[in-house]
């Protein structure tokens, strides 16, 4: 039995919430998953989100095993320079229409879990220090990205195709017809 397999984008998958909280794609983007197989269920997973429950377990690991952010040279690294491929790999993929590789978004979504990770253990471990170095790098990100979304038209077209798998699901669904009541009080 496979424990994983690449997806190709012809599957056929019904619309439904699970698989786009695991998957983050619609059926269109599948190459940027894998398929779990558990029990003969189909779970597919956004490989960089893989990557990313990976490195946030070493990097809460790292902190809760007494390795400490300390000093800004570390931050730096953590907060600053780990997050850096995984959100340049997603925005060119996502604003150039480059399409990326499975083995780098794994890379890549590590690294960012390693940050994420190291982020949790300080907070787990009351690092002050370590939090006031990462939010501020970590708001430069979001603000960097949403700036580039909504700064531009690209949101639109980075929505498309859930609008379009979502609006199947809805189009495919047809309202169910209650059973006439019969007898009982009025």
């Amino acid at each position: 039995m496979k424990f994983y397999s690449k997806i190709d984008n012809e599957s056929k998958i019904e619309p439904s919430i699970i698989f786009l909280i695991t998957s983050h794609h619609p059926p269109c983007q599948l190459n940027r998953t894998w398929r779990l197989n558990v029990s003969g269920h189909k779970i597919f997973i956004c490989t960089r989100c893989f990557g990313q429950y990976i490195g946030i377990g070493l990097g809460i690991l790292l902190i809760l095993l007494g390795f400490e952010i300390s000093e800004l040279a570390g931050a730096i690294l953590f907060f600053g320079f780990l997050p850096l491929p995984a959100t340049l790999d997603w925005t060119t993929q996502t604003v150039m229409g480059r399409e990326s590789k499975n083995t780098l978004r794994i890379m890549t979504g590590f690294l960012f879990g390693v940050s994420i990770g190291a982020f949790l253990g300080a907070i787990f471990r009351f690092n002050l220090r370590a939090l006031l170095f990462a939010l501020p790098m970590y708001s430069i990100y979001i603000g960097s990205v949403l700036w580039l979304f909504y700064g531009s038209n690209i949101m639109e077209d980075y929505l498309a195709p859930y609008e379009q798998y979502l609006s199947s699901s809805s189009d495919s669904q047809e309202p169910t017809k209650r059973p006439p009541k019969t007898g009982g009080k009025g």
